[in-house]
């Protein structure tokens, strides 16, 4: 269940980066660049707690 919540969360975050790009704002780049390091880093540790 918290991994379900997390991928929300992250694809809201990825969103809200995307607009920011449109609008040509370069934090945009680093919001989502952010959040799939994020995104990564939490699903290796949801995949090491089911091993």
């Amino acid at each position: 269940m918290g991994m379900l919540l997390h991928l929300i969360g992250y694809s809201a975050i990825g969103i809200a980066g995307g607009i920011m790009i449109v609008e040509g704002s370069l934090s945009g780049w680093f919001i989502i660049i952010g959040t799939f390091v994020l995104a990564m880093r939490d699903t290796i540790k949801e995949l090491e707690q089911i091993d």
